[in-house]
């Protein structure tokens, strides 16, 4: 049988989890068109931000964004048990691919 960590992706966490300490939340994405239809699963520890759980959902239309060379932006919203989140944090500053040099303080600001 499989365990509900090896079932679903997890968040990472800053810290080891702490047994008795920490709380481990499952997280379920639903389809917008027919909520019985789960598109993503994930868990996360109860010291995960809201910001880290909405960047760890894909979203197709930054999938597009990238594909026809816009950057992926971070607008968009939480619906979580009948209350609006709303992530004001913009666009993204776009990431150096790794072994392209070192960045030049972009990014800050």
């Amino acid at each position: 049988s499989t365990s509900a960590e090896e079932a679903a992706k997890a968040l990472p966490s800053a810290r080891p989890v702490v047994p008795g300490e920490d709380v481990m939340v499952s997280i379920a994405i639903h389809s917008p068109t027919n909520g019985e239809v789960v598109q993503e699963e994930f868990l996360c520890l109860g010291t995960n931000t809201l910001s880290q759980v909405k960047d760890a959902i894909g979203c197709m239309s930054n999938q597009q964004a990238i594909e026809v060379g816009l950057p992926p932006t971070r607008n968009g919203y939480l619906f979580i048990e009948g209350t609006f989140y709303n992530d004001m944090r913009g666009v993204l500053v776009p990431v150096a691919p790794s072994g392209a040099g070192a960045a030049t303080g972009a990014g800050a600001g």
